[in-house]
């Protein structure tokens, strides 16, 4: 399906979150940003911003969409879930570009780059992250990962090329708390080289793959919360499925699904859907589309000029699988 939207006067680039499936698009002449909902292909709100915006950058995983605004000398934070303006971050200088560095921290650059400041970040949806699926066409086999380092190199193709985002996504939990559990990893080599990993937030079935010698545990991956007995899930979080393959092809995989529909469609193709209650629901996440909009007061942000950047070597990661 095609449509054509209005804009804003200057429309000139625009920026796509396939997790909020949203576009966001800055608008030059009129400083503004139209955001576009990129399922029901309609516009849903236009956001003024400082003169001469340039691209957004999405930072998904904090719920935030940041525009810098060259003659403004400002970056408008926006919130992603509903393209509010929740806040302002003012620089000294013509602001151009925005990138994230390894310590969590905003980088931006003025029009010349000549000159970089870094700030922390406004993150809407506090000690959670994004878990990303991938798809490894030659072995058939699903994989998931939240750890931002492991995306990265997935993404930069440093596992080799043969692994391909699935564009399905949820959100986890970093850090313990109140209600919530952790998720063990395991790695199987059994079926190799189709190797497989596993997560479960149930102590019982962690506590048994780990005693025998198919599987091999890993990291504790993150944290979920857990349905009761009927499948319901807490207010605030959402479910999460996930089924088996029974160990065909050679390898067991598990894939976990935010997607009631998708669930339904590897069930009818043979894998068993595993979990709690009449629907099945393996795990209760918080909601993917988070960071409502709130009033954040504007951050200073004073120029400075940091000494030339250092190369660090990326460590070694084991293949997902």
């Amino acid at each position: 399906m095609r449509a054509t939207l209005p804009s804003g006067q200057g429309a000139e680039s625009g920026t796509f979150s396939p997790e909020y499936r949203k576009y966001f698009v800055t608008n030059a002449v009129d400083a503004t940003m139209t955001v576009v909902d990129a399922d029901a292909l309609k516009v849903e709100r236009t956001v003024p911003l400082g003169a001469l915006p340039r691209q957004a950058m999405v930072d998904a995983a904090g719920g935030t969409v940041l525009v810098p605004s060259r003659n403004a000398d400002t970056v408008a934070v926006i919130a992603a879930v509903d393209g509010r303006r929740v806040g302002t971050i003012r620089t000294t200088f013509a602001s151009a570009r925005i990138a994230r560095d390894a310590t969590d921290r905003l980088l931006v650059v003025d029009e010349r780059f000549t000159a970089v400041t870094a700030v922390h970040r406004t993150n809407l949806a506090p000690d959670t992250a994004i878990a990303a699926e991938y798809y490894h066409a030659d072995y058939g086999t699903l994989f998931h990962s939240a750890d931002p380092v492991e995306l990265r190199l997935l993404d930069d193709g440093l596992y080799g090329d043969a692994w391909a985002p699935t564009q399905q996504f949820w959100r986890v939990w970093t850090a313990p708390a109140k209600d919530r559990v952790a998720v063990c990893r395991l790695h199987s080599v059994g079926a190799s080289p189709r190797t497989s990993h596993v997560e479960t937030p149930y102590a019982d079935e962690c506590n048994a793959l780990k005693a025998s010698d198919a599987w091999q545990f890993e990291s504790i991956a993150s944290f979920v919360a857990l349905p009761d007995e009927y499948g319901d899930c807490i207010d605030g979080t959402e479910p999460l499925y996930r089924v088996y393959n029974g160990g065909r092809g050679g390898a067991p995989n598990h894939r976990f699904i935010r997607d009631r529909a998708i669930r339904d469609a590897m069930s009818g193709d043979g894998w068993v859907a595993e979990g709690r209650g009449e629907d099945r629901v393996f795990a209760c996440t918080p909601t993917l589309r988070a960071g409502l909009a709130t009033d954040l007061r504007p951050v200073p942000m004073p120029k400075q000029i940091p000494p030339p950047l250092r190369r660090v070597p990326i460590p070694p990661r084991s293949r997902p699988g």
